[in-house]
């Protein structure tokens, strides 16, 4: 199912080889009660022996792993990333890591301390991979380090220079006005691969334990349908329960269901019952560059409406954004005081979905919320302003009055900001001049 470029004579692709390695992986993986969490990112078309060398090297690396957590089951992490460093070279680094018995590092954390506390230095002759005989085509010598922090775990990394053999393609993420992205499974652990490569591409994803959980959004909560959903058959997810999803997503949705290699739909993977598609898991790049592409096609046929405010008081209508009750309540409050009407929000995720139907006055944007916090909100709003959506006054409400935040504030394109605990004069003051609005604030009417 793949989408990534051709390869070329005497060329091949890393990127396919590396994914189809991590399949095989993760079935024995999962035979052992462990999980394996994949990322592929860059490059993928190399001359056909460096593949070749370079998904050896994967093949040994995972081995090394899998031996060390067949006694104690636990995640495993396999990420390839390829740099650009000029028009024929990319720099590849691919690491496996996993960390000890019983603690729950994440791949960031293991591989932070491979950065600083290398044990093995990277050099050809030390290295257990058996390279000294191997020349990549680009006259890179290898380089290889194992770091193991105790009480962490063990990273093993694997470094060299190799020649591209294909332009880079478009790395651009779209700008999509409905972009969600829901994954149904058992754990959000086997999700985190998968959730950070489709936030590169741009999509706002959700993750549910459950198939129930994620009707009970549509059905109770009124959420917008999501354009993609994905469950994972090993999770739980059955091709029966996610099939009826086929009539709940919007027209060019796409509902797929990732299954192992040693799963009996995996003879009919890369094909669709009805609307239901079946995919080989872990996904190859060129698997979501094909959801990517098909998602951009239909948002941009379907986005450009932007509905006006709900309320038709004559008052300023404020969407309040915070994950703390207390704060939004009180916030609601203050607004009332000033003649403000509000709505409220718990995360900038639920910011996003608010604004994309509805346009209030102003927007005041808590800064550190989990999901999506208001940076990261404030960023995506302002990239759909570039796609139709009406300009939105921000305010951003923190406890953090550092010069750091202040400026990382102003960065992702809040207009103004005030410091919790929030007072009516600041308030007032704020919306005022950050957001354009007409309020007044008179101290003396509150005696």
């Amino acid at each position: 199912m793949s989408t990534e470029p051709a390869a070329s004579e005497g060329s091949a692709n890393l990127a396919d080889q590396l994914t189809a390695a991590a399949q095989d992986a993760s079935v024995r993986l999962r035979a052992l009660g462990a999980h394996l969490d994949f990322d592929y990112q860059g490059d993928a078309l190399f001359s056909a022996s460096d593949v070749l060398h370079v998904t050896a090297v994967g093949a040994f690396l995972l081995g090394q792993a899998e031996a060390a957590v067949a006694q104690s089951p636990r995640s495993v992490f396999f990420t390839t990333h390829t740099y650009t460093l000029d028009e024929e070279r990319s720099r590849l680094l691919l690491q496996v890591a996993y960390p000890d018995a019983g603690d729950p590092s994440t791949f960031a954390r293991l591989s932070e301390n491979a950065r600083v506390t290398r044990i093995v230095a990277p050099d050809t002759a030390g290295s257990p991979l058996g390279l000294a005989g191997v020349t990549f085509e680009a006259r890179s010598q290898p380089g290889y380090s194992q770091t193991h922090s105790s009480g962490e775990g063990t990273v093993l990394q694997f470094e060299v220079t190799l020649g591209r053999r294909h332009p880079n393609a478009p790395t651009g993420n779209p700008l999509l006005s409905l972009p969600q992205a829901w994954l149904i499974g058992a754990t959000l652990e086997k999700d985190q691969a998968l959730r950070r490569r489709l936030q590169r591409d741009g999509w706002i994803v959700r993750h549910f334990s459950k198939v129930d959980e994620a009707r009970h959004e549509l059905d109770v909560k009124r959420r917008p349908s999501p354009a993609l959903v994905i469950g994972h058959e090993s999770s739980g997810v059955s091709a029966e329960a996610l099939g009826p999803w086929s009539d709940l997503l919007p027209p060019g949705g796409r509902l797929i269901l990732g299954v192992d290699k040693d799963s009996l739909y995996a003879a009919i993977a890369g094909t669709a019952i009805g609307k239901l598609e079946f995919w080989m898991v872990p996904f190859s790049p060129g698997d979501l560059r094909q959801i990517k592409l098909s998602a951009s096609r239909w948002e941009t046929e379907h986005s450009g409406h932007t509905a006006p405010a709900s309320l038709d008081s004559g008052r300023p209508l404020v969407l309040v954004v915070d994950d703390n009750e207390v704060n939004r309540i009180l916030a609601t409050q203050m607004l009332r005081v000033l003649q403000c009407d509000s709505e409220t929000a718990e995360s900038g995720l639920e910011a996003l979905e608010y604004c994309q139907r509805l346009r209030p006055s102003a927007v005041l944007m808590d800064v550190n919320m989990p999901v999506m916090d208001g940076l990261e909100a404030t960023r995506r709003l302002r990239q759909f302003e570039q796609h139709g959506l009406t300009p939105l006054p921000i305010i951003a409400s923190t406890t953090d009055d550092s010069p750091s935040t202040r400026r990382a504030c102003e960065g992702a394109g809040m207009n103004a900001f005030l410091v919790k605990p929030l007072s009516l004069a600041s308030l007032a003051q704020q919306l005022r001049t950050g957001a354009g609005l007409a309020v007044e604030f008179d101290p003396s009417g509150l005696h």
